[in-house]
């Protein structure tokens, strides 16, 4: 059905100076530490929920460049995960805040973030966010991108189809209700890429990859669309507000889309090298300020973040990685921080059984699924710019 053993690709260390280098140094700490893993350890997907009619194959554009109608069994299950984000009870609370919330200024910062409301937490008020979903599903339009456009973007979500920044042209355009606001959301075309040309031999790893990015993705721009669609008076991107006013301090700008990743799943969930993650390990990206004396230090003490981790400095050829600053542009007292996310982690999402055990909790605050012990690199910015590479092995 699939190969058991993918070849995984690691690219030049001086391409991709200098996260790169270490993740493929440290490669077999990846494999270590499950990022690879594959069949009997994951198993394959077997959802079998409806997909949103948000999501349904004709909401999709067709034509000479799009070849949705080969690629949806097999984009099916990240659309049935996509529908799971949307609709289970356990996970509409974001949706319900910024669907009911107010728009705010914060007076200190001046920062716009939407406000608490009492609705948004009854049944009634989520009820309506599932009706205004379904209200989405006919006027909201997918596509992938054009071949080549922005290949370092997962997706893009454009207010209308007439803003769109490329063309599309002898294409088949789903139809849309013009008496509410009807959002374009593009999808990166490396997705379409792998789902016709790689994923007949990709491994079933790599294929699960691929599926949780798109499936991430996918939500991601709904969450841009969602708001386009119930303020349509905001529908400037450059004006979108922050989720929330926590999400002030901890996201250096406004961006839904990254604010449902970190509330839905507890964090953004990147590939190391390619786009897709048909052929790289997922990691969860985010970065830690520190004051002046919070750099890390030889054990026994560590990092101030970490506490509990055994922390070991990242050597190439004998010598301890010492990096002057690169193109990361961070200043110094920043520690960038990625934590590999295992297969099974990964995989789990995609398996009615690991929903059943979500479906059991009453507490938004429990949707949370745990890592478990895994692999921790960080590059820790400081003496005008100098970066240092650390490991360690997390405890949960």
């Amino acid at each position: 059905m699939y190969p058991l053993v993918e070849e995984i690709f690691i690219p030049e260390a001086d391409k991709l100076f200098p996260f790169s280098q270490a993740f493929a140094d440290l490669h077999q700490e990846f494999v270590n530490h499950g990022a690879f893993s594959e069949y009997p350890h994951i198993q394959p997907p077997d959802l079998d929920n409806a997909i949103h009619p948000l999501f349904e194959y004709k909401r999709w554009v067709g034509g000479k460049t799009q070849h949705t109608e080969i690629l949806y069994d097999r984009i099916s299950p990240a659309l049935r995960l996509a529908t799971l984000f949307i609709t289970k009870d356990l996970f509409l609370g974001w949706w319900s805040h910024l669907h009911w919330g107010h728009r705010k200024t914060d007076k200190r910062t001046g920062k716009k973030y939407i406000t608490d409301t009492d609705i948004e937490h009854t049944e009634k008020g989520r009820r309506k966010v599932k009706e205004r979903f379904l209200k989405m599903a006919k006027s909201v339009t997918l596509h992938f991108f054009p071949v080549g456009w922005h290949p370092d973007h997962w997706g893009e979500t454009h207010c209308d189809r007439q803003y769109i920044p490329y063309k599309l042209h002898y294409h088949y355009w789903p139809p849309v209700d013009r008496s509410q606001p009807c959002p374009v959301i593009g999808i990166s075309d490396q997705y379409q890429n792998f789902f016709l040309h790689d994923y007949d031999t990709a491994t079933l790893g790599a294929r699960v990859r691929t599926l949780f990015c798109l499936a991430e993705t996918l939500v991601h721009e709904v969450a841009h669309a969602f708001y386009m669609h119930t303020h349509p008076w905001h529908q400037d991107q450059r004006d979108e507000p922050y989720h929330t006013l926590e999400n002030t301090l901890d996201i250096s700008m406004p961006e839904l889309g990254a604010s449902w990743q970190n509330w839905a799943v507890g964090c953004q969930v990147r590939p190391t090298y390619n786009l897709t993650g048909g052929t790289s390990a997922l990691l969860r990206q985010y970065t830690i300020y520190f004051r002046p004396g919070q750099h890390t230090l030889p054990m026994p003490y560590g990092c101030p973040s970490f506490p509990g981790v055994h922390i070991t400095p990242h050597f190439y050829a004998g010598l301890e990685h010492l990096w002057t600053r690169a193109s990361d542009g961070e200043p110094d007292g920043t520690r960038v921080c990625f934590q590999v996310m295992p297969m099974k982690w990964v995989s789990g999402w995609f398996n009615k059984s690991e929903w059943r055990k979500l479906d059991a909790k009453t507490d938004e605050k429990d949707r949370f699924r745990q890592p478990g012990q895994t692999l921790l690199i960080f590059f820790e910015t400081v003496n005008d710019g100098q970066i240092r590479c650390f490991y360690g092995k997390t405890l949960r």
